[in-house]
């Protein structure tokens, strides 16, 4: 597995030796822009942790008023509410600045390397009938598979899986097509 290290200090195809076949070939290699961006999944996760950590603020003023020392372990509880909202809103950009991207000649590359998580690689087929989902945008996005998890109600919610807010998307959805059709 590759050392996710800064591209610009390592020569690009070090940081993916052993990772590819041998009658591979690498045709590009990037990362997503890591700058922060506000989603509405985001704002519902930071709404939620702060009604979490107010709640129990809420009970621990209550139960220090009625001269109770219990109120002590709404502090786990308000801990948590603050977590939960402030990894809502910095986590995806934190994640991102620890992901590249590489497209071969066959396949597409995510690699991540997250404190607590770990390293991750995980590839993706490129065929004629991969369905290429091009997100137009400053940064675009290109998704070209998905990750179909179950809920406990057994609804199905399908995760897009692709090259998020890259600098360089026109190119890379060129390559893409090109792989495609035979002639990368």
């Amino acid at each position: 597995m590759p050392t996710l290290t800064d591209t610009t200090r390592t020569p690009p195809h070090d940081q993916w030796a052993g990772v590819v076949d041998k009658d591979e070939t690498i045709i590009w290699q990037g990362q997503p822009d890591s700058g922060f961006i506000l989603s509405f999944r985001m704002i519902l996760g930071a709404a939620f942790g702060t009604v979490f950590a107010g709640s129990a603020l809420y009970w621990m003023i209550v139960s220090a008023q009625a001269g109770s020392k219990v109120w002590m372990i709404g502090l786990i509880h308000m801990a948590v509410g603050i977590a939960l909202a402030a990894g809502s809103l910095l986590k995806p950009a934190y994640g991102r600045r620890r992901t590249s991207y590489m497209l071969t000649d066959k396949r597409a590359y995510i690699a991540t390397n997250l404190p607590l998580i770990g390293r991750s690689l995980k590839s993706y087929p490129i065929t004629k009938d991969t369905v290429i989902d091009y997100q137009d945008a400053t940064l675009p996005s290109i998704i070209f598979a998905k990750n179909s998890l179950r809920a406990k109600n057994g609804m199905k919610i399908d995760m897009p899986i692709g090259f998020e807010r890259i600098r360089d998307g026109h190119a890379v959805l060129g390559h893409l097509r090109q792989i495609q059709d035979g002639s990368a």
